[in-house]
């Protein structure tokens, strides 16, 4: 038998594609792969031809890989194509395939973002082609309007010679999977095409969009199998499904049972409204803990101590269901009155009241709640970010503060230690305990929410940040993923002429590569579990970021990593002297001083530049980085407004003189002359 592979992908010059293919004959445990190079065989085409021997009926499983000579690998979208072949009713098999990409439309409306779009039932059809003819046609096709199904029309007889009325129906071999088997010649060129057919009328009623599909001869042999697997069905603009929807923060849906912010339960009256306004999409912020100072810095969605573990301004007490007295009954009633009342958000007082008040209810319910068996199930399903995240949270309060640099015996994350602080009888568990509650009751709560969405035929879209704070669970757990010595920003625009520096550490790409990328896998698929989709922020990140050495603090300082670097001898072969000390170092000229800083002139000459000669001068070492800089004067005590002014001028005069360079050199290439601009 012959296996014949065939795949239209559009490539240049030093690049190809490879098939992997995996088999295994029926009743056998035992399977073979292999990968094998394909070879160009014109008009977009890539072909494989293999010699296969099966006595027995086979299980065929392959896929297809792209790759470049520089390295550049790119798998397929979605699962390996799986066919069945019976050695007994053909001698050569040819699998005709369209390349499936991430980007189909077909793949995107799969997705349960379009959920509520996806109402259509499907109208059983019955199919008088032969099922076991030797051209088999598989289409993917999402969303097929309701009432009609997709059809197989072309130029033979066999596919109705392109009149409508004889348009073959296709039926469902599976979830968007449609097909149609007939007997047509294997030697000849045919043009086809799919389109939607309506079983009342008996008749095709619209025809896809683009130029015809073309089958060229394929195959040799008495008993030749044509598998012909279309990735999707060619939509025009008007075929596309479209909605509309809303984007709003959690915390501003603040309602009377609110106590003084949007919590989870606020999304169930959205959503009703949302579907009865036409919306299909909800859009919200960040919504992770991002509890890091107990201040009202906190209020910074994009800044999270967990990309896992949510944030407990959100959850409702009222619907937590345990019996309090009449004295915390009071207090809650009393709390929410006075923060609904306020034109804007109290977050500290929010988080002061809150905090408090779950505290109570845990400490009086916790013997119930913590044998529970929803409760155990929730801490052992998520106990591998749960458990850093809670003893984050214990030793954050423990300390004082989020850096965990200064925890002393805890400052190098030790997940023995952790685990023993937090099992049942450790040093801490009823603190661990509480935090792993919160966690409980708030995937509870938000779960119930989507759950209601759902219902309503709305959807909802989540907010990834791109970063990380770099006090944080994460960071102190693992903080190989990271580049704890880089901030991650933004160049200079006209928004922002010094740049921005989020002060996020940046991602150590190569170490998460390592495990296969366990983090962000681990990461998206926690978030799944209430988002439809996501928005990601700074997407740009994935691929490159604007990154600021630790000692610096405006995002003018940075430079893109990765980037392509430039040579010394690039620049002097342009004829352009170059001084490492003029371009890579801050060069204060005399004559800049003054106007940078005004009448702190003399003050900055004295305590903060060195007179180099030749009419500029450098930065002390003291104050030779930003960062040190800033640290210097945060330390100095300040008496009055007159005081601040003089010490802002001079911070933000010294600060533009440690910017005052053309390129940065490249960390570690010292001897190879590496520069960044």
């Amino acid at each position: 038998m012959k296996l014949s592979f065939r795949v239209h992908y559009h490539t240049q010059p030093g690049q190809s594609l490879w098939l992997r293919l995996t088999t295994s004959a029926r009743g056998s445990q035992v399977s073979m792969r292999q990968w094998l190079p394909m070879r160009w065989a014109g008009e977009r085409m890539w072909q494989a031809d293999i010699d296969f021997s099966a006595e027995v009926e086979t299980a065929v499983e392959y896929a297809y890989q792209y790759r470049e000579d520089g390295g550049v690998i790119l798998d397929e979208w979605g699962a390996p194509r799986r066919v069945e072949i019976d050695p007994a009713r053909c001698d050569v098999v040819c699998f005709h395939d369209t390349w499936c990409s991430a980007g189909t439309v077909e793949y995107a409306l799969q997705t349960s973002a379009f959920r509520p779009l996806r109402t259509a039932s499907v109208v059983p059809v019955s199919v008088t082609a032969p099922r076991d003819g030797n051209h088999r046609f598989r289409l993917r096709m999402a969303a097929v309007p309701n009432g009609l199904v997709p059809c197989l029309l072309g130029g033979l007889d066999e596919l109705g010679g392109w009149q409508w009325r004889k348009a073959l129906p296709m039926s469902p071999a599976g979830e968007d999977v449609w097909e149609a088997s007939l007997d047509l010649p294997a030697d000849w060129w045919i043009e086809y095409k799919y389109g939607l057919h309506d079983p009342v009328k008996g008749t095709a009623v619209s025809i896809e969009h683009g130029e015809n599909r073309l089958l060229e001869p394929r195959a040799e042999g008495a008993r030749p199998l044509v598998l012909v697997q279309d990735e999707a069905y060619r939509r025009d603009r008007s075929q596309l499904p479209r909605a509309a929807g809303v984007a709003v923060p959690v915390f501003s849906l603040r309602t009377e049972r609110s106590l003084g912010i949007g919590e989870f339960a606020d999304l169930k009256p959205l959503a009703d409204w949302a579907a009865s306004t036409g919306l299909r999409m909800i859009q919200i912020l960040p919504i992770n803990d991002t509890t890091s100072s107990h201040d009202w810095t906190d209020s910074y969605p994009y800044s999270a101590i967990s990309v896992h573990a949510l944030h407990p301004a959100y959850l409702r007490i009222d619907d937590l269901g345990y019996a309090m007295n009449a004295a915390f009954k009071r207090e809650l009633g009393s709390a929410r009155a006075s923060l609904n009342a306020l034109d804007a958000v109290d977050y500290e007082e929010v988080m002061r009241v809150k905090t408090s008040l779950l505290r109570q209810l845990f400490t009086k319910h916790a013997a119930r709640i913590t044998p529970s068996a929803g409760f155990l199930s929730f801490v052992d399903k998520n106990r591998e970010w749960l458990t850093p995240y809670a003893a984050f949270c214990v030793l954050r309060d423990r300390h004082g503060t989020a850096d965990f640099t200064c925890w002393g015996e805890w400052a190098v994350f030790d997940r023995a230690k952790v685990d023993a602080l937090a099992c049942p009888d450790g040093e801490l568990s009823g603190e661990v305990a509480f935090h792993y509650w919160l966690q409980y009751e708030l995937d509870r709560q938000l779960s119930d929410a989507v759950t209601h969405m759902h219902a309503r035929g709305v959807v909802l879209k989540g907010d990834l940040p791109i970063g990380i704070d770099r006090e944080s669970a994460d960071a102190w757990s693992a903080p190989h993923w990271f580049k704890m010595d880089s901030q991650a920003g933004a160049p200079p625009d006209a928004f922002a002429v010094k740049g921005q520096n989020w002060g996020f550490p940046t991602y150590d790409w190569e170490a998460m590569a390592a495990d296969g990328y366990a983090w962000w896998r681990s990461r998206f698929q926690r978030l799944s579990r209430y988002f439809d989709a996501f928005r990601i922020d700074h997407i740009l990140g994935f691929f490159r970021i604007w990154q600021i050495p630790r000692e610096q603090v405006e995002g003018i300082m940075g430079w893109f990593d990765p980037a392509m670097p430039v040579h010394i001898d690039e620049i002097r072969a342009r004829g352009i002297p170059f001084d490492l000390i003029r371009y890579c170092r801050p060069y204060i000229r005399h004559h800049f001083i003054a106007e940078r800083f005004r009448d702190t002139a003399d003050e900055a000459l004295s305590n903060y530049l060195e007179d180099c000669g030749s009419g500029y001068c450098r930065l002390r070492d003291f104050v030779a980085t930003q960062r040190r800089i800033v640290d210097h004067f945060a330390a100095i005590e300040i008496s009055d407004a007159a005081a601040r002014d003089r010490i802002d001028r001079l911070r933000w005069g010294l600060l533009d003189c440690a910017s005052d360079v053309l390129f940065f050199e490249v960390p570690g290439s010292a001897d190879r002359n590496l520069l960044l601009g």
